[in-house]
């Protein structure tokens, strides 16, 4: 298995915060992963049409002004706006932020944007960002372990063990703060410049959503490159399951509070439970998902399927997937194991915590 990637020669961040794979760690590879990647050496061989540089409409040169062409705010840059107007002593979920940003995105997603919030200018006060029951789940992404903590007691907010006290009152709805309301349609008598006004900021509006759109698009995409899923059929409890796999076959699942995937249908809301292990190196990280709840389902066309594991990290081959369910088949509590596509999984969304 291959060393952690390391910055500045396998890849480096830009000026989104975003990272971005270095032409060394594409060669070191030894092919062309297909998904349009900046520095691909490969001449895109395996990149469908659309996405090669210079196919898409938008490469064509275009003779409106540059106002008229402006691209909307890409999903970070939405983030990162809302954080910025949380005010000093008050603080906000991740949740929060994900349904305020105007798209059905996770709050997990929301964490990416505050994984990288550190190198972003003008300053982001990643900081005011806890989870749902107002834990600082996101410390680990500061300097030092302490120090969400110190930034936030500096602006008078109590915490102890991780915890935001009085967080139904320190909590700060980024929904409060409404966008203009949408252009309505013209009335009779309408000046032929009021008219084309209105379609201006239709089309400005239908732009947005669709930008919007291919970022979770984009998104979706990223969080399955190099990627395994596998479905485990088990009538045993989520701990009792993990607890036969740490025992035979070396693993280290725990249950991760702060991945806990919400799912709510009509009144009732619904709770997955998430265990995680990193392995030593910290190149592949692992999943298992708990498939059902209360009759409900993460993934309602796997309703046979009680537990998905996935695997995420670009070191793990066919083969070693195949070895680990040869293995999972001995497994006590275990029967059924199954290789699962992403492509093929209709919900595969609710998977993104």
């Amino acid at each position: 298995m291959k060393t952690q990637l390391i910055e500045n020669i396998d890849f480096y961040y830009n000026e989104q915060g975003l990272m971005v794979l270095t032409e060394k760690f594409h060669l070191d590879r030894g092919r062309c992963c297909g998904n349009g990647c900046k520095h691909c050496p490969y001449d895109y061989e395996n990149v469908p049409e659309p996405k090669k540089p210079g196919s898409s409409p938008s490469a064509t040169k275009s003779k409106r002004s540059p106002e008229e062409v402006k691209e909307p705010p890409s999903f970070y840059e939405k983030v990162y706006a809302i954080v910025r107007k949380i005010p000093k002593g008050r603080a906000t979920t991740y949740g929060a932020i994900a349904e305020a940003s105007g798209i059905r995105l996770s709050a997990r997603m929301v964490g990416w944007a505050m994984g990288s919030a550190g190198r972003v200018k003008p300053t982001v006060p990643a900081h005011r960002v806890v989870n749902r029951n107002g834990m600082l789940s996101g410390k680990q992404a500061f300097e030092t372990p302490t120090m969400m903590q110190e930034l936030l007691e500096s602006e008078g907010i109590i915490v102890k063990n991780d915890t935001i006290q009085d967080f139904k009152n320190i909590f700060w709805d980024p929904g409060g703060n409404k966008p203009p309301a949408a252009v309505k349609p013209p009335r009779k008598g309408t000046t032929t410049q009021q008219t084309t006004t209105v379609k201006k900021a239709k089309n400005s509006n239908s732009m947005s959503v669709l930008k919007l759109k291919l970022d979770q698009d984009q998104l979706v995409e990223d969080f399955f490159d190099e990627t395994f899923l596998v479905g485990i059929a088990s009538s045993a409890r989520d701990y009792q399951l993990c607890w036969q796999l740490n025992r035979q076959l070396h693993f280290d699942f725990r249950v991760n509070n702060s991945l806990e995937i919400k799912l709510t249908k009509g009144p009732r809301s619904f709770y997955f439970p998430v265990f995680d292990f990193m392995e030593p190196t910290k190149t592949v990280e692992h999943y298992l998902y708990n498939n059902h709840c209360k009759g409900e389902f993460l993934l309602p066309e796997l309703k046979h399927i009680h537990y998905i594991w996935l695997i995420k990290g670009n070191y793990y081959q066919q083969d070693d997937i195949k070895k680990l369910i040869e293995l999972l088949r001995y497994v006590e509590m275990v029967q059924l194991v199954s290789l699962l596509d992403a492509r093929d999984i209709k919900n595969k969304m609710n998977l993104i915590f």
